[in-house]
């Protein structure tokens, strides 16, 4: 019988080919089948590195702005408008990071929703620097502007919540709570100041 014949159970010679030793070298197709997934697997897992890291910042950047925004009503409730301005500034300077998360959500396929949290929240720190910073206007005794800059305002920090979550329930509990002291805090010095 030759090396590359073999007895079927039935009784027949079957050929088959013979085993050739494993070359050290992969060849052309077996290299893609093989290095297509892994690439492909390196790949997910650097997604999912590069996602977490920025769903961390986006559950920093979060905090920071609900704490900073708290900082801003007890300053304005303590009188203290030269700390309440420079923690504007520093609530401003959070659109960096924001618009930082805003560029890199197309590369994690980010859903729609998440492009309208930061977006309104960009929105309101546009509104701010306007109406505070740039023109000067006193508004906050015009009716219907605070409804609107308040609408803003909560739509913007409410979405915060969701982009803090992104990062695990740890973030998303603290969120909803530093959420709730912060629109309390902005009800009370509403009542007080009328600001």
């Amino acid at each position: 019988m030759a090396p590359n014949q073999r007895v079927h159970a039935a009784g027949r010679h079957v050929t088959t080919t013979a085993c050739a030793p494993v070359a050290p070298a992969l060849t052309l197709a077996a290299d893609a089948r093989f290095v297509r997934p892994l690439r492909s697997n390196l790949h997910r897992k650097a997604l999912g590195v590069g996602m977490a890291r920025l769903d961390l910042i986006g559950a920093c950047v979060a905090q920071v702005i609900f704490l900073v925004t708290i900082a801003v009503f007890v300053c304005r409730l303590a009188g203290q408008a030269r700390a309440e301005w420079w923690l504007g500034v520093v609530l401003l300077l959070t659109a960096v990071p924001l618009a930082y998360l805003l560029l890199q959500a197309p590369q994690y396929a980010r859903p729609r929703l998440y492009y309208v949290q930061i977006g309104l929240m960009l929105g309101y720190l546009a509104v701010e620097l306007i109406l505070d910073y740039v023109a000067k206007i006193e508004f906050r005794q015009v009716r219907w502007m605070v409804i609107g800059y308040v609408v803003l305002f909560f739509a913007g920090t409410g979405g915060m919540i969701g982009v803090a979550s992104r990062a695990g329930r740890l973030y998303a509990v603290s969120s909803v709570i530093l959420f709730l002291v912060m629109a309390t805090l902005a009800f009370v010095q509403r009542g007080v100041t009328g600001m």
